[in-house]
C-alpha cells in the first residue's frame, strides 16, 4: 500500500496494492485511517483497470473503518500480476495540524478460484507526513508625502515593498506582504505684486511676504505658496510760485494761487499723489521766501549743483509723480548731486534748512 500527497493540507491519495499473484478473484479489507485528521466517504474508493468487471462496496464500519469488498459476480479474476487495485481518497479536515499519519489495511482476505483465502497475514501499512500550507496575502496600500501608515508595529512612510510573517491558529505561517506607494505633495507657488492689499481665498493680507494655502485635493494636498509684494500710495507735495499770468502741471493750466492735486500711476501700479501749493505773484515781482538756494546748471547732463547760504540739512530729488530717487544728507551751504543715470525729463529739487520748517521746492531738467 502507498499514499500521495502534496505535503500540504490537501486531499491524500492512497493506493491499495496486490503484487505477485495470479489467480485472486475478489479481495477485502478493513481500511482504518486518521479520523480525527482526515475524512473519507464511500464514493471517494475506486477501482482501477485491474477490475475485470469486478464491483466494489464500502461500508463505514465505524468514525475511523470503512470495509472494501471487491468482488465479481462471474468469479473473474484480477488482471495482471502486481499494482494497484483500489484507490482511496483522504480529505483533510478544518482541524488538520501538520504531522505523520498511518493508514492500514487490516483483515485483508484475498480470495482465489477455489473459494479460498490465500493472504498469508499481511497487513500493509503506509504512512505520509503534511506540513503547514503557507498562507500568502499581498495588499496594496497608498498615502501621501508626510503621512505614515501602521503596518504590525511599524510605522511607514517610505515606499516599498514589506512582509510580514504572523502564526494561524493551526500553527501555520501566513505571510503578509504590503506595497506601499507615497504620493509626493503638490506644490505650487505664485507671485503676485499689488497695491494696498491682497485678498486670498478670503484672507487679507496687506504686507509683503511669503504665504502658503493647503488646498484639498481628490488625491493629496496641494500646498500654494504666495510670494506677495504689497507697494503703498506715494504722497508728495511741492510748493511753486510764478510772475506769469499762468502756470501749465501736466497738461493741466492754472490761473490762480492754490493747492491742486494730481494723482499718477507709478511703474508698480500704485498710485502717486501729489499736491501742489501754487502762489502767483504779481507780474514782475519775484515771490519771497525766508531762505534761497541756486540749482544749476538747468538743464543738466550730469552733475547737479545745490547752494544756499543758509545751511542746507538735506537734499531730495523726485520724480514728476512723487517718487523719491535721491536723497543727500548736507549739512554744509553746498552738494553737488549725480544725474547721470536720470531719465530726460522734468525732476523736482527739494531743499530743507537746518530749520526744520523751512524747504524749498525747485524744478530742473535733465536732458
Amino acid at each position: 500500500m502507498s499514499a500521495e500527497s502534496s505535503m500540504f493540507y490537501e486531499d491524500v491519495v492512497v493506493l491499495f496494492d496486490v503484487n505477485n499473484i495470479d489467480d485472486v478473484t475478489a479481495v477485502q479489507f478493513d481500511f482504518i485511517y486518521p479520523h480525527n485528521a482526515y475524512s473519507i466517504e464511500t464514493s471517494d474508493f475506486v477501482l482501477t483497470d485491474r477490475a475485470n468487471g469486478h464491483s466494489i462496496s464500502v461500508s463505514q464500519l465505524n468514525d475511523s473503518t470503512c470495509r472494501v469488498v471487491v468482488f465479481s459476480m462471474q468469479n473473474s479474476l484480477i488482471v495482471g500480476h502486481s499494482g494497484a487495485l483500489v484507490i482511496a481518497t483522504l480529505h483533510p479536515l478544518e482541524t488538520t495540524t501538520a504531522g505523520t499519519y498511518i493508514v492500514y489495511a487490516e483483515n485483508v482476505s484475498l480470495v482465489n478460484v477455489q473459494g479460498n483465502n490465500i493472504n498469508t497475514g499481511s497487513n500493509p501499512q503506509v504512512s505520509f507526513t503534511t506540513i503547514c500550507p503557507s498562507q500568502e496575502t499581498e495588499i496594496e496600500q497608498t498615502i501621501c508625502e508626510g503621512e505614515i501608515f501602521e503596518f504590525f508595529g511599524q510605522t511607514l512612510d517610505t515606499a516599498g515593498v514589506y512582509t510580514e510573517t504572523l502564526q494561524t491558529v493551526l500553527g501555520c505561517d501566513s505571510i503578509i506582504t504590503l506595497t506601499l506607494n507615497v504620493l509626493s505633495l503638490h506644490t505650487h507657488e505664485l507671485n503676485v505684486s499689488v497695491c494696498e492689499e491682497y485678498v486670498w481665498n478670503d484672507s487679507i493680507y496687506d504686507e509683503s511676504g511669503d504665504y502658503e494655502q493647503t488646498f484639498v485635493t481628490a488625491a493629496c494636498d496641494s500646498i500654494v505658496t504666495l510670494h506677495l509684494t504689497i507697494s503703498h500710495a506715494v504722497t508728495y507735495e511741492f510748493y511753486d510760485t510764478t510772475g506769469a499770468e499762468s502756470y501749465i502741471w501736466n497738461d493741466s493750466i492754472y490761473t490762480m494761487s492754490g493747492d491742486y492735486v494730481q494723482t499718477f500711476t507709478m511703474a508698480n501700479g500704485c498710485d502717486s499723489v501729489v499736491t501742489l501749493h501754487l502762489y502767483f505773484t504779481q507780474v514782475g515781482v519775484d515771490a519771497w521766501y525766508e531762505f534761497e538756494a541756486s540749482v544749476y546748471p538747468n538743464p543738466v547732463s550730469t552733475e547737479l549743483y545745490v547752494s544756499s547760504s543758509e545751511r542746507i540739512s538735506v537734499v531730495e530729488i523726485f520724480s514728476v509723480v512723487g517718487e523719491l530717487l535721491s536723497l543727500f544728507e548736507v549739512y554744509g551751504n553746498e552738494v553737488e548731486c549725480n544725474v547721470e543715470n536720470f531719465v530726460a525729463g522734468m525732476y523736482f529739487v527739494v531743499v530743507h534748512y537746518d530749520d526744520s520748517a523751512s524747504m524749498r521746492t525747485y524744478k530742473f531738467i535733465k536732458e
